[in-house]
């Protein structure tokens, strides 16, 4: 007999990764194919949303290849947020999807801010205008691309799209739907404005709560194609940063943070928190009721460390691993050496879209252990100060639990912990998204999500690391203080 098993779907930014999981937890195949970002002039990001599909066909496919004798059930999904695309009343792509990183909306997000105030925003939304978010990007079409504007009937989310793939209706849940600036993320319903903006009616879709069934695959040709039944159950998924802390042990008292090539922190709060004056970190629904978490972007984190290798490099023998070896040897503080981590401006707490990197500090005596223990300590001051904006607005944050792939050393996570001065766990594995989604299938089929949690372990950090980089923090700010004024 054939072992009944979850499809769990990231479909990020750059990839979709598709895994297969026993009932019980286990991980029994997984496949990973890339996509690429269009950009057509300057500062589009675009995707052309059949890729989405092609790679969730192509993902599900070399997946099922792994553990063939098995019949998937339940479909979960992890969706990159913030990325959406204009359909016709056919449900046809009339252009290609406007993603996260497509900044041709501020001038638009601008004008919402100065237009309605930072308090109406924060009120409504959680947040303030960005380029990224869909009433921004919708106003842009209007102005730039009226005909395709007044062709749209629907404006569908990546995770909307793809349930509309699956199941022949379109849904969402309110971790995208706190993406629009249009959910009134208190009331836990769409908000009175899409009309006032010109979205047509029902252009945004039925929000439903993150693990329910959205739907089920009836069309045999795409029950194929995926290797699950016909008749299986198409979850309702989420955001995939909400998707990874779940996985990762979000609660309470504990805050997750994803160190991948961007980081983001998430923290718990027990009602909606918006303040202009403590970083304006951008506050969400979380995945159940009555429930809401903080989530601090940054733009960089591991990104700012490749680029480091990369610039390094003489040879092949400069990896990662080396020069973690070299910055082992570096005393914290990296003998004065600091980095702020700006390689593509400042995301929270400071949100300085023009900021830039630097090195401060340097002498002689500075080889590559110490530009790399300075990398990795600018990071990390950076994360100490959305902890603690998190702090000051009610966030109860006992622990940390890091996962992604800034956690495959040692010496990150210690450091991370040093300079958050709060016990820090790192996550068995690095990717979190796909058994999020795995927990949010089984939700909605009633099995036990709790099995496809991750476990995690206890960074341990020397004594006298308290003490330094109380100092090293200090530092930091000094040096912020002198080159933002």
């Amino acid at each position: 007999m054939s072992t009944e098993t979850l499809l769990a779907l990231d479909v990020g930014t750059s990839g979709c990764r598709a895994e297969l999981f026993a009932l019980d937890g286990r991980s029994l195949g997984r496949c990973y194919r890339e996509y690429g970002i269009q950009t057509p002039i300057a500062g589009a990001a675009e995707q052309d949303p059949e890729q989405w599909w092609q790679a969730v066909v192509a993902c599900a496919s070399g997946a099922r290849a792994e553990c063939p004798d098995t019949r998937a059930i339940a479909i979960g999904l992890s969706v990159q947020g913030h990325t959406w695309v204009p359909v016709d009343a056919a449900g046809r792509a009339l252009r290609p999807a406007m993603t996260w990183l497509d900044a041709r909306a501020a001038g638009q997000a601008r004008r919402l801010l100065e237009e309605r105030g930072a308090a109406f925003w924060g009120a409504l939304a959680g947040k303030l205008p960005g380029p990224w978010h869909l009433l921004s990007q919708w106003l842009w079409l209007r102005e730039t691309e009226p005909a395709t504007a007044r062709k749209t009937a629907r404006c569908l989310f990546c995770h909307d799209w793809l349930m509309e793939h699956l199941t022949g209706c379109a849904v969402t849940d309110s971790t995208h739907a706190a993406t629009s600036l249009l959910y009134d993320i208190r009331a836990w319903a769409w908000s009175d404005l899409a009309p006032e903006y010109g979205l047509p009616d029902g252009a945004l879709s039925p929000v439903a709560p993150a693990g329910s069934i959205g739907g089920r695959v009836g069309d045999p040709g795409v029950a194929a194609a995926l290797g699950v039944e016909v008749g299986a159950v198409a979850a309702v998924g989420a955001q995939d940063q909400k998707c990874a802390a779940l996985a990762a042990g979000l609660d309470e008292t504990t805050a997750t943070v994803s160190m991948g090539t961007a980081i983001a922190i998430e923290a718990p709060v027990s009602e909606p928190r918006f303040d202009p004056e403590l970083g304006a970190i951008p506050c969400f629904p979380w995945l159940e009721r009555g429930r809401w978490v903080l989530e601090a972007p940054m733009t960089s984190g591991g990104g700012a460390f490749r680029w480091l290798r990369d610039i390094l490099a003489e040879t092949e023998a400069t990896s990662f691993s080396r020069l973690i070896a070299e910055a082992e040897a570096v005393p914290p503080g990296a003998e004065g050496v600091c980095f702020l981590p700006y390689l593509a401006g400042s995301g929270a707490p400071y949100w300085q879209s023009d900021a830039t990197a630097a090195f401060n500090g340097m002498t002689l005596r500075t080889g590559r252990g110490h530009l790399t223990r300075a990398v990795l300590e600018g990071v990390a001051s950076d994360i100490r100060a959305n902890v603690d904006c998190m702090h000051d607005l009610g966030c109860p944050i006992e622990r940390l639990r890091l996962f992604g792939g800034g956690v495959r050393s040692d010496l990150w996570p210690r450091i991370i912990a040093a300079a958050c001065a709060v016990p820090t766990e790192v996550c068995a594995e690095a990717e979190a998204a796909t058994r999020g989604a795995a927990m949010l299938a089984a939700k909605a089929i009633g099995a036990d999500p709790e099995v496809f949690a991750l476990q995690a372990r206890l960074v341990t950090v020397p004594e006298a690391w308290a003490e330094a980089y109380a100092g090293v923090l200090a530092e930091y700010a000094a040096l912020r203080q002198r080159l933002w004024r």
